[in-house]
């Protein structure tokens, strides 16, 4: 049995990783901001008692965060799969904030603290744990708009959303060649273009093919492959 922490848990990916999770019969540490409106998770922790821990979490509330760590440390000695999945892209419902004369600042300052700044901070607040596996890993949900390869063949929009996955990439490199985290997998995956809410409908691949695809390559990663940028295949991303 593996410990799981999933950050965004109550909907999307989140919840997809959830479900895998708790079908493999890990115990899962879900959190999400706001645990009271999820029905679907609380049904799936009906559904698996004694192993889906529904936690109330902001990423970007340090005391949240604090208090996430010591109800999972009262509950295990280790943590084997970190997942920071949690992210916002506030231009997706402020369209006027993705032009160049219009971009909000605000939402700026939101989306790359929520994106890129969170998981490396969850990360630290949890690697004493991480420490304590056999086989840990972290992996942070990055994306394809995050890639500069890409980016050249585009033109204009999600300024925000594309820059902070493209710093989190960055974290992720940081965090790879830390002296605290040596043995760790510290891994960033783009999950490809799915249909949830930030997706949308016309995405081309259903949660459920996207999990399944990232979930087998969680678990063939070695401290070897830290610090790597992958596709949902396992194949490198262009940077």
């Amino acid at each position: 049995m593996r410990y799981v922490f999933i950050t965004g848990a109550n909907r999307g990916l989140g919840f997809g990783f959830v479900q895998h999770y708790a079908a493999q019969g890990d115990h899962i540490f879900a959190t999400c901001r706001t645990p009271d409106v999820t029905d679907a998770l609380h049904q799936l922790s009906r559904e698996h008692p004694e192993k889906v821990d529904i936690l109330q979490m902001d990423v970007t509330d340090n005391n949240e965060i604090a208090a996430a760590h010591a109800v999972v440390s009262a509950k295990t000695e280790r943590l084997d799969l970190l997942i920071n999945n949690a992210g916002v892209n506030p231009e997706k419902y402020n369209l006027a904030s993705m032009t160049l004369s219009t971009m909000a600042v605000d939402d700026a300052l939101t989306t790359f603290r929520t994106n890129a700044l969170a998981p490396t901070l969850i990360t630290r607040v949890f690697m004493d744990l991480l420490r304590k596996s056999d086989e840990p890993r972290v992996i942070n949900l990055s994306s394809g708009a995050a890639s500069l390869a890409e980016r050249t063949r585009t033109r204009g929009g999600t300024f925000h959303y594309a820059a902070s996955k493209a710093a989190l990439n960055m974290y992720t490199r940081a965090l790879a060649g830390s002296d605290e985290l040596r043995g760790i997998a510290v891994v960033a995956f783009d999950p490809g273009w799915v249909q949830t809410d930030m997706g949308g409908n016309e995405a081309a691949i259903s949660v459920e093919e996207s999990i399944a695809s990232l979930t087998a390559q969680f678990d063939k990663l070695t401290p070897e492959d830290t610090g790597r940028f992958l596709n949902r295949d396992g194949s490198t991303h262009a940077w």
